[in-house]
């Protein structure tokens, strides 16, 4: 139970200058203490003494606790995962967001409940630490049925169809004749200049498979 004993005023400092102390009883081992009434109001743990709120902040660090009673142990997925959480809610929400016009504007929401539910989401549907989260249809939602995990190429590679259909992956227009070229790591790769296009993609295949394997 929250315990205030007494407040009283106690000169601090050369120049002695008044301020508010309160004396507060520990809800965690009874222990009366003093703070001052500022450093109350922002403390993460209000009514713990010193070693209390200590012992209470390496405890919240072990675990994430959201209003719905999730309780999300920590691990290394789940302090990425939770950046990638806050970026879709920030690019669906906030209006000052540079890609909200891309997702929010537009209607994009989404539809994970909570981060719990993202959370096992995705540590059950092929998570990884080298994969983006990414929606299948990009008109959707992001939700359990429209999202997967993907590398930045395959990103990459459904822009690329939706944008340029009229030719095949990696292939564009030179001269009469079509070139390859396939970008990866932030670095673009030639993969030559053919008489069709469907040479010129099995070239952008075979460069692809010695990049990424697949």
């Amino acid at each position: 139970m929250n315990k205030i004993i007494r407040e009283f005023t106690k000169e601090v400092g050369k120049a002695k200058y008044k301020q508010k102390y309160l004396e507060i009883q520990c809800n965690k081992c009874d222990v009366v203490y003093s703070t001052s009434k500022s450093d109350h109001k922002r403390a993460t743990h209000p009514f713990h003494c010193r070693k209390c709120a200590s012992n209470a902040r390496t405890d919240d660090r072990g675990v994430l606790k959201y209003d719905n009673g999730d309780i999300i142990p920590l691990t290394k997925e789940r302090d990425r995962l939770l950046v990638i959480w806050h970026g879709m809610n920030r690019r669906c929400t906030k209006q000052s967001h540079r890609m909200y016009h891309r997702y929010g504007k537009i209607g994009i929401k989404v539809e994970f409940k909570s981060f719990g539910e993202f959370h096992d989401w995705a540590l059950s549907n092929g998570y990884a630490d080298d994969l983006t989260i990414d929606r299948i249809d990009s008109s959707l939602n992001y939700n359990a049925d429209n999202c997967r995990w993907a590398t930045k190429l395959e990103q990459a590679q459904d822009r690329h169809i939706a944008n340029r259909s009229k030719y095949p992956l990696g292939v564009r227009p030179s001269k009469g004749r079509f070139s390859s070229r396939i970008r990866y790591n932030n670095k673009e790769y030639y993969c030559g200049t053919y008489d069709t296009p469907e040479e010129a993609h099995l070239a952008y295949r075979i460069r692809k498979t010695e990049l990424v394997g697949n």
